[in-house]
């Protein structure tokens, strides 16, 4: 039976799965709560973060070495970038990124730290964006909103980094979380598959801002990531 680990950043975006797993049980390791249970044909675990990129960071590399998971899912909210992306709609990350990362390597070409770009351990440089696992093209069935598959950009600054905002227009990004590059290179450097599935819950402007944050969709939109995410796993 593959095991899947789902993590989200808060309870609000992980409730609308306990309606689908069966045998639903609550367990614990080193003070951290996880739930566990069956969906289909999967094993699956429930994990919430909490937000931020260390936190995403640190729960993905123990679960990891806890559960050694198939599959590692984040699942939850995320900010709209691109225009083509409307407060609602789904995105599943191609690939992954943390803003500030996509011109630090021209920044350390031709210094002495040019060194440090090759990764320890993969003995290679360490890529910009971080790709997700494969998954079926599942983008024409739901009908009531659009899913995206794209690029999502990753920051601690919210809602999104005002000097580095401008460059995820160059980089065709769809929208900005705070959590998935730091799962997906977790799952780089460990070689575990990773995937995020995001519902859009607002949409930023041109320079990164949001005046409309009180009007966020953050009912709708983690329901919506999460059938997305059901339907891909059925498929995994």
């Amino acid at each position: 039976m593959p095991k899947i680990v789902i993590l989200s950043s808060a309870l609000q975006e992980i409730m609308p799965f306990y309606r689908h797993i069966a045998d639903l049980k609550i367990g614990n390791k080193k003070h951290i709560e996880f739930q566990q249970g069956r969906f289909k044909a999967h094993e699956i675990i429930l994990i919430i973060t909490g937000v931020g990129m260390v936190n995403s960071a640190t729960i993905s590399a123990l679960v990891i070495e806890w559960f050694q998971p198939d599959l590692l899912i984040f699942c939850g909210l995320a900010g709209g970038v691109s225009a083509n992306v409307k407060m609602g709609d789904v995105v599943i990350a191609t690939e992954a990124a943390e803003p500030e990362f996509l011109t630090i390597y021209s920044k350390f070409v031709d210094t002495p730290f040019e060194h440090t770009l090759i990764h320890p351990h993969h003995q290679m440089m360490q890529p910009e964006w971080f790709p997700s696992t494969s998954f079926p093209d599942i983008s024409k069935s739901h009908d009531e909103y659009d899913v995206h598959m794209g690029r999502i950009v990753s920051s601690d600054q919210f809602p999104a980094p005002k000097e580095e905002y401008s460059l995820l227009f160059r980089e065709h990004v769809l929208a900005i979380d705070m959590e998935t590059a730091a799962m997906y290179q977790v799952g780089w450097i460990t070689k575990v598959p990773t995937l995020a599935v995001r519902g859009i819950s607002n949409c930023l402007l041109k320079d990164g801002s949001d005046p409309k944050m009180s009007e966020a969709n953050v009912n709708e939109a983690p329901q919506r990531a999460t059938d997305v995410c059901l339907d891909l796993i059925e498929q995994f």
